[in-house]
């Protein structure tokens, strides 16, 4: 399975540089997809943990070798976007993707308002 997601990641996502807090970059390839209103209401179903939150923001779903945290920045087309949340997804144990909210680098950030 995660050599599948990998394959995919590779073929069809973004290039996205990832800049830890202490200054390392890592270049991988992830999708990073806005969240419209129809995908949050899949996500308010799905992730009840997240409670309520603004519509617009983005959705990351990297490779698992390349962890992020709320302290990492990513750059995906010319936009800066910060990390507000991030979990590894496993299945019988194996890391296979990272999955993460962000917001746009700069203006108002409504997940913290």
């Amino acid at each position: 399975m995660k050599r599948m997601i990998d394959s995919i990641l590779q073929g069809y996502g973004s290039a996205v540089t990832i800049t830890r807090s202490d200054g390392r970059t890592a270049g991988v390839r992830a999708f990073v997809q806005p969240v419209t209103e129809k995908s949050w209401q899949n996500l308010q179903k799905t992730m009840h943990a997240l409670g309520e939150g603004p519509v617009g923001r983005f959705v990351y779903i990297g490779p698992a070798d390349a962890p992020l945290d709320e302290t990492d920045t990513l750059v995906c087309g010319g936009r800066k976007f910060l990390v507000r949340r991030a979990e590894t997804l496993e299945l019988a144990g194996q890391a296979l993707y990272i999955w993460g909210l962000l917001v746009p680098d700069g203006g108002d950030d409504p997940w913290n308002s």
